[in-house]
């Protein structure tokens, strides 16, 4: 289960949360049989903390969490039959093909004239979620737009703070409902700033929040690699920004 955690989702859980996370990757099938409080026996903890545990990792409660347990069973075994080179292929494929049936122009020529009407940008996201800003921030400096980008949360929520209607930022997170990204997209929406979001194509709450919201396609990988969800298709999304921002400051037909 802990290969299929975002890295942010898991430095936002306490010690004792973390434990049982750890005690449900090593005993899957044995957890199955076991009722919350039976679990909760088992770690030396509340109930209440298998609960929050729960929410945490993006579901209802307990039995939510046992669901997916079971068909996270049932995806590996699928795996362990057929994980060859060709369906590798076939998976990023998709994921692309997927990404681009998602993206519609008018959105996209919409983020851009925000960012050509802004007169700073900014880019925030954490985990691996975080290097997908790192790239799209230097792919802006060497078009000559400057642009700020936070690596620590702490810095993120004061030049949040700081914003107004002049500012953009982009905040990008596979989830969705990482508690620094949601956070980030308060404190700069209740700036009157303008919050463009990149997120998987799943419900969430960043989405919700943002002014424009970006999707894209996330299949799982092979569930033995850690953070087991390929951000490709989020730096294909801005691939696609960059192209058309290029082709309207050129006057050219999009």
């Amino acid at each position: 289960m802990i290969s299929k955690m975002e890295i942010e989702i898991l430095n936002d859980l306490t010690i004792a949360e973390f434990g049982v996370l750890r005690y449900l990757d090593k005993n899957k099938e044995k957890v199955l049989q076991m009722s919350i409080q039976t679990l909760a026996d088992q770690n030396f903890v509340s109930t209440a903390t298998i609960m929050r545990l729960s929410k945490k990792l993006g579901f209802s409660g307990f039995a939510e969490l046992k669901f997916f347990i079971k068909e996270q069973i049932r995806t590996e075994l699928e795996f362990s039959k057929d994980y060859s080179y060709e369906q590798i292929l076939k998976d990023h494929a998709f994921n692309i093909t997927k990404t681009v049936e998602l993206l519609e122009k008018d959105l996209i020529i919409e983020v851009v004239n925000k960012m050509t009407a802004a007169k700073n940008i900014h880019f925030f996201g954490k985990g691996l979620t975080s290097s997908v800003c790192e790239y799209y921030s230097k792919i802006l400096f060497t078009l000559g737009i400057n642009n700020f980008i936070y690596k620590d949360t702490h810095i993120a929520y004061l030049a949040a703070e700081n914003m107004n209607e002049d500012d953009l930022v982009f905040i990008a997170s596979l989830s969705g409902n990482t508690n620094q990204v949601i956070r980030m997209a308060q404190i700069a929406k209740s700036r009157k700033a303008t919050v463009i979001s990149i997120t998987s194509n799943t419900k969430n709450e960043l989405a919700k929040l943002s002014n424009l919201s970006l999707s894209f396609a996330s299949t799982p990988k092979n569930p033995k690699v850690a953070d087991a969800v390929s951000r490709t298709p989020a730096l294909f999304i801005f691939d696609i920004i960059v192209e058309v921002y290029i082709a309207i400051k050129n006057k050219m037909p999009i």
